[in-house]
């Protein structure tokens, strides 16, 4: 009588699996450059309070199914697509989950995010109290232009990973754009603004 592994139980042959996948070469090294992605995008998501990078997460998955379940071309054009999109998207930090749309304000906040479209602030006629007044503003992708009043000194600084800072007359533009502006005037109110865009523009003009 033959003998069964201990615990009775057979074990699976995955050979024929093995060299299934084996003799796909194209397969393999496409499951392990979408794994090595994963496994960077896992390493900086967040659940809660924002998903942040979890539905790169899930749209890499569902990518990896393409690919290893379906056609093989197919599922090459569906992982490229979503490797160079995710790839952009984490690139410049998109806050996907803050909005789409224009958006403007008249009021002061700490902070304002939104993650493609327009996103205006207008404060030329806040009347600001005096000392430090701090203002933070993101755009994933679009333009971000703050209005300010014309009695407060502005200490501004933008950046933007590839698009056009303009502020006070001064125009830097290109990719990795960082410019830091201080524009006194004698009120005593201060306007400390930290701007910044994936791709875009920012503006900031006096009323």
């Amino acid at each position: 009588m033959a003998r069964h592994p201990r615990g009775g139980r057979r074990r699976l042959d995955r050979r024929p699996e093995l060299k299934k996948h084996r003799d796909h070469p194209r397969k393999l090294l496409g499951f392990a450059l979408l794994g090595a992605i994963g496994l960077a995008v896992l390493s900086s998501i967040h659940v809660w309070p924002s998903p942040g990078n979890f539905w790169v997460l899930a749209a890499l998955l569902i990518a990896v199914l393409a690919w290893w379940r379906g056609r093989v071309v197919l599922g090459i054009v569906a992982a490229l697509v979503v490797v160079l999109v995710a790839g952009m998207l984490l690139a410049i930090r998109v806050p996907v989950w803050s909005g789409i749309g224009s958006r403007t304000y008249e009021t002061v906040h700490s902070k304002y995010t939104l993650g493609i479209g327009d996103l205006r602030i207008d404060l030329g006629d806040t009347d600001l109290p005096k000392g430090q007044t701090f203002v933070n503003a993101n755009v994933g992708i679009g333009n971000l232009r703050v209005i300010v009043p014309a009695n407060v000194t502005v200490d501004a600084d933008a950046r933007t990973q590839g698009g056009d800072i303009v502020m006070f007359g001064r125009d830097d533009s290109g990719t990795h754009v960082h410019t830091h502006i201080v524009d006194r005037t004698g009120s005593g109110r201060v306007l400390v603004l930290h701007l910044k865009t994936g791709l875009g523009k920012v503006s900031v003009v006096r009323r």
